[in-house]
């Protein structure tokens, strides 16, 4: 921590302001006050978790954004006991996120939801009514008539650019983000379950690399693995990060970091998965002293994402 040098602080107020609870409310405050930026609401959503998102574009639409806070303003200036729910409801649904390590979280915060929700409706209809009585009040003669229209007109806008973004957003979470986040959101794995299966059905074993966060779950998943069958037979190494790290499932699916061609090119009858480009690339095995053949699973763009190896016997 720091340490202050004379002519600085005092060293029993430096101890209080770089003192590790002082430190730890600190980050725990960036983490709060991050929830209710415009950058995670509005333009670039989870930062921390892309995979739950979509690309170039936050949580709500700008315009729901604004008639959220034109509500709050409305409720609270009334001084609606409503107003204060809700406020006290929005203060307090980042806080399971910002007591985590994650600079942001979407999941941990989804009770924003239901308050934004409130809150922009009770905007938009607060903001129609201003429009009427505006109108109403400034032509005196036409003012029913005009009022409607204009409130009408104001609630079309509002319906149409919320569409538009609903339309935007959609497509951005469908056709674009498969595309630019591709490896945030696990592309890859259902494919090596699923292209691998017949190989590991006729007896051949497999070894995927460790470092691909976990990957023994989408093998439990798209296998449909008995759970009762897993449970017996589970090989863990104890205190890896927050949980056991996997190394084993069944007597044919190895998990470990591969070591080519110093120790896996000698393997027989396997199949290896790792990276295309580190791991497993062609100069690499090239230099392999056994026979092999291997297929690429393709990111949606056609760029690889996995290399499947199969070793010979």
């Amino acid at each position: 921590f720091y340490q202050p040098t004379a002519g600085q602080i005092p060293g029993w107020l430096a101890d209080w302001l770089y003192s590790h609870s002082a430190l730890t409310v600190g980050e725990i405050s960036r983490r709060y006050l991050a929830h209710f930026s415009t950058k995670f609401l509005v333009f670039e959503g989870d930062w921390q978790h892309p995979q739950v998102g979509a690309a170039y574009t936050g949580l709500i639409s700008f315009i729901s954004y604004l008639m959220a806070l034109i509500g709050l303003y409305w409720l609270l200036s009334g001084g609606k006991k409503l107003g204060r729910f809700l406020l006290f409801w929005w203060l307090l649904s980042p806080l399971p996120a910002a007591l985590a390590r994650d600079d942001i979280s979407s999941v941990r915060s989804f009770n924003t939801t239901a308050v934004m929700a409130l809150l922009a409706g009770i905007g938009t209809a607060i903001t129609i009514a201003w429009i009427y009585r505006l109108v109403q009040k400034n032509t005196p003669f036409t003012g029913l008539p005009l009022a409607r229209l204009a409130a009408g007109l104001s609630l079309l806008l509002i319906l149409g650019l919320n569409s538009f973004y609903l339309i935007r957003y959609l497509d951005l979470y469908y056709q674009v983000t498969p595309y630019k986040r591709a490896r945030q959101q696990f592309w890859g794995y259902k494919q090596v379950v699923e292209s691998t299966r017949p190989w590991r059905e006729q007896g051949v074993k497999l070894l995927m690399d460790q470092s691909y966060d976990q990957p023994y779950i989408y093998f439990l998943f798209y296998d449909q693995y008995p759970p009762a069958s897993y449970q017996q037979q589970i090989k863990l190494i104890d205190q890896f990060q927050d949980v056991d790290l996997v190394t084993q499932i069944g007597d044919n699916i190895y998990f470990k970091s591969i070591d080519w061609p110093s120790r896996d090119q000698h393997l027989k009858n396997y199949l290896i998965v790792g990276d295309p480009e580190t791991q497993l690339s062609q100069a690499i095995l090239s230099r392999s002293q056994n026979s092999y053949i291997f297929w690429d699973i393709l990111n949606p763009d056609q760029s690889p994402r996995f290399r499947v190896v199969y070793l010979t016997p």
